[in-house]
Order: C-alpha cells, then sequence, then structure tokens
C-alpha cells in the first residue's frame, strides 16, 4: 500500500502529459468498469495504480477522481500546449522533486475536489496557458481557486460578457452574480445603486432580470476568460 501511495504522484505525471486512447467523445458517459478491465484505459499508469490501491474495484470516490482527471489530460492534450512543452516540463518536473510534488499534488487535490467534467476542463485550460508561460504559477493559483469556487452555470456568464456575445439582460440572479463578486471575477460598478433597480419589487425575479447592466468583468475575471479561453469560448455562443 505504501509503495503505491509513493507511486501515485509518478502515475499522474505519466498520465496527464500524455493523450488519451481514443475512445469517442462519449467515452466518461460509459461504464468505467468495463473501460477499465477490457479497455485501453487499463495500460493508463494512473489507472493501474488506483487499480492496484482498489483491491475490491473502484468506489465512487475512486471513479470520480479517474473521470476528473481524464477530463484534465483530454484538454491539456488537446492542442492548445504543444507536446514538445508537454514533454519538457514532465522533464523539469522530475528533475526538481520540491516542485514536482508541490504541483502535481495541487493539481490531483484539486482534481479529487470537483464534481462536473466541464470544471476539471477549465482547470486544465488554466495550466495549459501556465505551461504556455502567460501566466506565472501565483497567477495560476489564484485563478484555478476561482475555478474551484464557482458553478458550471457562471462560466456562460461570463463568458458571453468578455465575448460580447451578451445580446439581451438575460435572467440572471443576484446571487450568481454576487458570487462572481466574491471570488473576483466581476464587480458591481455602481455600489450606490439600490438591490433592485425599481420595477415591482414584489417580484424579485422580474427585478433581477437586467441587474447584469450594474456589473462588469473585472481584470482578474478578464484574464480568467482568456487563459481558459480554449473552453470557455465556445461557451459564450
Amino acid at each position: 500500500m505504501s509503495n503505491d501511495s509513493e507511486n501515485f504522484l509518478p502515475a499522474v505525471s505519466d498520465s496527464i502529459y500524455a493523450p488519451l486512447p481514443d475512445l469517442g467523445s462519449d467515452y466518461l458517459e460509459l461504464g468505467l468498469d468495463s473501460l477499465l478491465k477490457d479497455g485501453p484505459l487499463q495500460e493508463i499508469p494512473i489507472v493501474k495504480t488506483v487499480a492496484s490501491v482498489c483491491k475490491m474495484g473502484l468506489g465512487i470516490y475512486e471513479r470520480n477522481m479517474l473521470r476528473q482527471l481524464f477530463s484534465f489530460t483530454q484538454e491539456l492534450n488537446s492542442g492548445t500546449v504543444s507536446s514538445e512543452r508537454l514533454q519538457q516540463h514532465k522533464e523539469k518536473l522530475e528533475n526538481d522533486p520540491k516542485q514536482f510534488e508541490k504541483e502535481l499534488g495541487r493539481i490531483t487535490i484539486i482534481l479529487n475536489s470537483q464534481i462536473d467534467t466541464l470544471q476539471s476542463k477549465v482547470f486544465a485550460a488554466l495550466y495549459g496557458s501556465y505551461l504556455n508561460e502567460e501566466i506565472d504559477w501565483e497567477k495560476f493559483c489564484e485563478l484555478a481557486e476561482a475555478n474551484r469556487r464557482i458553478f458550471v452555470n457562471d462560466y456562460k456568464i461570463i463568458s458571453r460578457i468578455y465575448w460580447s456575445t451578451q445580446k439581451t439582460p438575460g435572467t440572471h440572479s443576484l446571487y450568481q452574480l454576487d458570487r462572481l463578486v466574491s471570488v473576483g471575477l466581476m464587480r458591481n460598478k455602481n455600489k450606490a445603486v439600490a438591490v433592485f433597480s425599481g420595477g415591482n419589487t414584489s417580484d424579485p425575479e422580474s427585478d433581477e432580470k437586467d441587474m447584469l447592466r450594474f456589473f462588469e468583468l473585472t481584470a482578474f475575471g478578464k484574464l480568467f476568460c482568456q487563459a481558459a479561453r480554449s473552453i470557455l469560448k465556445s461557451l459564450a455562443e
């Protein structure tokens, strides 16, 4: 068991910096048991390690971890980061045990905490921007934390604002906008504005329909969209 634990991060490294077997776009929705038992996924290093630890089969926790890791790996190897750069970074980490533990340990912990695979793909896009030297490690960590704290539905809001595809006010609830403000992605342009902008306050939902006009992306929010553009841009349509 201890040997399996010691091999865990090296197995993560050997898995995420190379493309997954081509199983089709819907493989994550298929039963993992059959894919892991009979399919090419069983040859992925992290799968071998997890399977060796879970002698009695995969539980809910392990299944979710693998789904998130597969989603992360699929996006990281989608072409936004060259295979040469991925391998160079892998070798760099292998020659720096402290950074290896720091970087891959953080990636693994965050992936383990996520439920929606889209969130892990956005996380991979942010990591790709770090590997492409568009952002430094500290900024990547900040962006990753913001990504961890927002909901999947929030991506569409910030994407449509950033790429200017929000044609109508929409029905964005105030709590959604407040959540994006709380993580630093948006700000209230006029804090003096009342909670509701007029109209029938007995019907909060109708009053919240045009609340978006009082909010805008922060510089941090714009950086988030730019760093994760490989995933978020398609959500703006």
